[in-house]
């Protein structure tokens, strides 16, 4: 998607690796999805997780594969009222305490197939300990 951390990185490690290829970015995930299903492009980089959504909700999913390589890794965020600690210590504990039940990757399955080594380690490397 044009302008973010990710088409800036994706351009960066494209020179890094001295490829040379046409980026063209998109307004939406959807967009970029009917780009490759049309064969108007051959790849599309986009956020895992929402790549992994879309994927799914379309109804040509047979055709698209989200490959298991992270090419960045993103903080991701849940905005909440300044100064709402209290909320925030709660929202970390229930993820923490779903990722070490293995509630999370019931979770993450459901939503969007089977978590990848990454995915995983990103797990227990965002949980806090008891």
């Amino acid at each position: 998607m044009g302008g973010t951390a990710l088409e800036k990185a994706l351009v960066d490690r494209l020179r890094m690796w001295h490829m040379i290829v046409e980026v063209v970015p998109v307004e939406r995930t959807s967009v970029g999805i009917q780009m490759v299903l049309a064969r108007q492009a051959d790849a599309f980089f986009g956020d895992r997780a929402l790549l992994l959504d879309a994927v799914n909700r379309n109804a040509k999913a047979a055709q698209l594969k989200v490959l298991d390589r992270v090419f960045q890794r993103d903080q991701i965020a849940l905005a909440t009222q300044r100064d709402d600690g209290q909320l925030r210590l709660i929202i970390d504990r229930t993820l923490s305490r779903l990722i070490r039940s293995g509630e999370m990757q019931a979770i993450y399955r459901t939503n969007f197939g089977d978590p990848d080594r990454s995915t995983l380690e990103m797990f227990e490397f965002v949980a806090l300990p008891d």
